[in-house]
């Protein structure tokens, strides 16, 4: 049997099946462009800003961009480290990025001089034909001091940059100082010919910008965590042990058909979530328990997860299996996922320990080498794979109302993000009929999860920030509802 080998499938599909704190697999979401903003008369001379700011929380950056770019962030693991952003006829490229440093003297003025010193140098070609180097040639075609962007002092300048054919790329920046030893920059990168358009496009855009103070950001960050701790180190065994759910539940993932007809919506997928009492041998269900060595008699709590997923003709199976101690001092996890394309078949894995303050984590891709990844725990809020699928019930029987904020281990993004989560009472309790609406964001950039929860914290419906909806249902209705729509059997 051939093997599919692309990789970036493999992660894509991995992404799909983030399943933190029971959150259904989602279809992977492209890196590309957002549904255009309506447009909106804030900018000016016939330059057309979206009605909606586009919005980066981790980095505190709202501004307008024009009707029609096209976004592509820039992330490591669940945060936004800045975007990209592309006209919608191609004619120019706005890059958008933080730069951080030591000195924190360090002025618009003097980050200016560098980026100039650094394209003059720099900016060297290969005629690939003589193999002979080519002088820069580059030339400053102007430099403008003292800006205000949101009231924070900034530079811009612009500079021209010979192409080997004759021509000319334009090349600007707009540097904002935002707070000691931090600034943000706007690159922007076109053509001659459409200079003059895109340089007014652009302007116009970063003259919107607003950023809030770092300093109210980590502050923010800090009474989150430290809530979320607060709330994780007062948990006891027993606990967890109410928490837990007698039988598997089963949730169906679909995604509403826009006339609103049950019939018509689509099925992306399904899950069965078990959390139970268990020992860490669980994590090889292969092994038989006759040969368990003494670590896989360790007791504690388990989450075991089988999925399936449908996705442009592929059907994608995984198996997921999550352990806690019962002290809680370590965890470990191991995921298969299987991705079936016709007679083609590919898999990938990833196992994960944590003992104390260590984490491990390793990435088997086919025809690649492992990745190994490692990291300290964090030292406040640490939220482990077992409690992320049972934080909805530990936050309901706790009646925890505070805002919380998480660092946990995220499979999509193969790192340490931090996630925020925050309880309330639904607008339909009733006393003798408790409802509660569960706000959670995966990541600080993350789109928004609405859970509706019942008095003992069971899901009644998660409505996903991707559109998706999660309910729980029955193996007989799930298999009679994907039968009637030509599906595979649930079985």
């Amino acid at each position: 049997m051939r093997r599919l080998t692309t990789t970036n499938l493999l992660f894509s599909v991995a992404a799909a099946f983030a399943l933190a704190a029971g959150a259904a697999p989602v279809r992977a979401q492209s890196p590309t462009s957002p549904p255009a903003a309506a447009p909106s008369t804030t900018g000016s001379a016939g330059v057309e800003l979206s009605d909606t700011p586009y919005h980066v929380e981790s980095i505190g950056l709202t501004v307008n961009l024009p009707v029609g770019s096209a976004i592509e962030e820039t992330r490591i693991g669940g945060s936004s480290k800045g975007f990209r952003a592309k006209a919608k006829d191609n004619t120019w490229l706005l890059t958008f990025s933080i730069r951080n440093s030591r000195d924190l003297s360090l002025t618009a003025d003097a980050v200016t001089e560098s980026l100039i010193e650094g394209l003059l140098s720099r900016r060297t070609q290969r005629d690939a034909k003589t193999g002979r180097t080519v002088g820069s040639g580059t030339r400053i075609l102007n430099r403008e001091r003292g800006l205000k962007i949101d009231g924070r002092s900034a530079d811009r300048f612009y500079a021209a940059i010979p192409r080997l054919d004759g021509g000319e790329i334009r090349t600007g920046y707009t540097i904002i100082h935002t707070a000691p030893g931090q600034f943000a920059l706007f690159q922007i990168d076109t053509t001659e010919e459409a200079f003059e358009t895109a340089k007014h496009a652009t302007e116009t855009a970063i003259a919107t910008a607003q950023f809030r103070d770092p300093a109210v950001i980590a502050s923010e960050r800090k009474a989150g965590l430290e809530a979320g701790d607060a709330f994780l180190t007062g948990l006891t065994a027993d606990d967890f042990r109410a928490a837990l759910s007698e039988e598997p539940i089963l949730y169906r993932v679909y995604r509403p058909a826009p006339n609103g007809a049950p019939s018509d919506a689509e099925e992306v997928a399904f899950q069965f979530i078990s959390v139970r009492e268990g020992h860490r041998g669980e994590l090889d269900p292969r092994k038989a328990k006759s040969r368990w060595a003494a670590i896989d008699q360790e007791s504690g709590f388990v989450v075991s997860v089988y999925a399936r997923a449908l996705s442009e003709g592929k059907v994608i199976e995984s198996e997921s299996v999550f352990f806690l101690r019962e002290d809680r001092q370590s965890e470990a996890w191991a995921i298969r996922m299987i991705i079936k394309d016709g007679e083609n078949e590919m898999d990938w894995t990833e196992t994960g320990v944590r003992e104390d303050n260590d984490i491990k984590v390793t990435v088997d891709v086919p025809a690649s080498t492992p990745i190994v990844k490692q990291w300290r725990k964090p030292a406040t809020g640490y939220c482990s794979q077992v409690e992320l699928y049972m934080l909805p019930a530990l936050l309901v029987h706790a009646r925890a109302i505070d805002p919380m904020q998480f660092y946990y281990y995220q499979t999509s993004g193969a790192d340490i993000v931090l996630r925020s989560d925050r309880l309330d009472l639904a607008r339909d309790s009733q006393p003798s009929r408790p409802r509660w609406t569960l706000r959670s964001k995966k990541s600080e950039d993350a789109t928004e999860d609405v859970i509706t929860l019942d008095g003992e914290g069971a899901v009644i419906r998660k409505q996903l920030g991707t559109g998706l909806v999660v309910t729980p249902t029955t193996r007989e209705a799930l298999d009679r509802l994907w039968r009637s729509k030509g599906l595979p059997p649930v079985g």
